[in-house]
């Protein structure tokens, strides 16, 4: 209802939205979550969309699959450990969070983040991530751990869009925001 608000937020709110709706699409499991996915791969949206949402679907397994190897063989990152300490000392060793790396002739280390890539480079980090999660577990899971199992995904994502520039972009524009109308308040 407020113009100006709406010609300088809504580019930067409806964005990152898109890119973030279209990586779910591309997400083994997750898009299944998605209402408008759901509606399409069953073909209630018509014959072209539910091709489309196939299409998605093959994408978004090729590239989880080629995410599970390249974690397997050591050339994908995600977070980084969650201990805050050993997070340090892995960022001070010269790791870089989600992303793709290599070793060079000379044996350094080269990287290539995927942070900027999405939408395709969400299955890629949300992969990378839950592996990363399922390997620091310190125990083999049962029946029983399928609720923990099952969270994966959802805390991987929540790792991942915390480290998304937009969204600390957007939160950092709401804090102004706010900062300036407390501001005002407590003047008066």
């Amino acid at each position: 209802q407020v113009p100006l608000l709406r010609a300088t937020i809504t580019p930067f709110i409806k964005t990152p939205t898109n890119l973030f709706r279209y990586g779910v699409k591309l997400t083994p499991g997750m898009n299944l979550l998605q209402k408008e996915y759901w509606n399409a791969i069953k073909g209630a949206k018509g014959e072209a969309e539910q091709v489309r949402a196939i299409g998605q679907m093959g994408l978004g397994i090729m590239a989880s699959s080629i995410a599970g190897g390249l974690w397997a063989s050591g050339n994908i990152t995600g977070a980084g450990p969650s201990n805050v300490q050993q997070k340090k000392d892995w960022l001070a060793a010269g790791n870089r969070e989600y992303s793709i790396t290599g070793l060079r002739a000379d044996g350094s280390r080269w990287y290539f983040e995927l942070n900027r890539m999405d939408p395709i480079g969400m299955p890629l980090t949300l992969v990378a991530d839950a592996l990363n999660l399922l390997h620091h577990a310190n125990h083999s899971f049962s029946l029983s751990d399928m609720r923990t199992i099952a969270a994966i995904p959802f805390l991987s994502l929540t790792k991942l869009m915390s480290n998304k520039t937009y969204v600390q972009a957007l939160g950092d524009a709401f804090n102004v925001i706010g900062d300036s109308s407390t501001d005002g308040i407590q003047s008066k």
